[in-house]
């Protein structure tokens, strides 16, 4: 079976923590060993380490910035095991996380708070 690679890095993933072999699917070892490959490739790509990243989700505990609820969407297991590092497109600052319908919501209204604004008047009005 061939190894995923990281699509940015371009290198393969690690094959997992323990004994050099991907756990069965649908194990809690599984769950664990996807958790910590996301996280690694994840916070390398926002430039900030998996120990700062897993400290951030710590400090957050786990939940979303902007629904306080934790990790729940994604057709993928490990998608919902995780919230993504918002992150300002201008600045490339890091904000926070948030879980992926959360993320996704910002980016669809292109983090414009005069668009998000202007949504909430529309759902105000025609609730």
């Amino acid at each position: 079976m061939a190894r995923k690679k990281c699509k940015k890095h371009k290198k393969h993933a690690p094959r997992t923590l323990v004994e050099g072999k991907v756990p069965e699917k649908g194990t809690p070892e599984y769950k664990a060993h996807r958790i910590v490959i996301m996280r690694r490739c994840f916070a390398r790509n926002r430039g900030m380490t998996l120990e700062e990243y897993n400290l951030m989700h710590e400090n957050h505990s786990g939940l979303c910035d902007i629904c306080g609820l934790p990790p729940h969407s994604g057709k993928r297991e490990y998608k919902r095991l995780h919230l993504d590092l918002d992150h300002c497109h201008r600045t490339n600052k890091n904000r926070g996380l948030l879980c992926s319908n959360c993320n996704l919501g910002l980016g669809n209204f292109k983090d414009d708070p005069r668009l998000l604004a202007i949504a909430i008047d529309y759902l105000e009005e025609h609730s």
